[in-house]
């Protein structure tokens, strides 16, 4: 009895993902790893939008990032700063209420799986100068996720 109520927890926490958030393990590769979930890429994404205030920085600048849907609401997020000037990470995300910010790769994610039709997150400068952009997984519900969704 005892090995069938750990094998039904250990189930249940696969079934349940990432609800606090993507763990530090995604920066290599932002896909959920949801069991028998369906993966949307953003050649067929149209209900989400990632937006940016700003492309181009300099130390200590601001730059505002929101996530949107125009349809269904989301659950999940993972968004990833690239700086357009090689490996450099540039900046970090700055902390906020349903966020967990992700050092070691510049990136960002919920810290609940509460519904959700817009996010706004923060990204701070920490190089001289640059171009930043923005790339996001969303993961709608446990089964299905959208990946490499681009800033404009």
């Amino acid at each position: 009895i005892m090995w069938a109520a750990f094998t039904v927890i250990v189930l249940v926490a696969a079934v349940q993902g990432y609800p606090s958030g993507a763990p530090e393990s995604r920066c290599d590769d932002p896909r959920p790893k949801h069991p028998g979930s369906e993966e949307i890429t953003a050649d067929k994404i149209t209900h989400l939008q990632l937006k940016q205030s700003a492309r181009d920085f300099k130390n200590g600048d601001v730059i505002e990032v929101t996530l949107v849907s125009t349809g269904a609401p989301f659950k999940g997020f993972l968004v990833k700063a690239f700086v357009d000037n090689g490996n450099e990470v540039g900046g970090q995300f700055l902390p906020g209420e349903g966020v967990k910010v992700i050092t070691k790769c510049s990136a960002i994610t919920h810290n609940n799986n509460n519904p959700k039709q817009e996010v706004v997150l923060k990204w701070k400068a920490a190089v001289a100068q640059g171009t930043v952009h923005f790339k996001a997984t969303v993961v709608e519900n446990i089964k299905k996720y959208y990946i490499g969704l681009e800033s404009h």
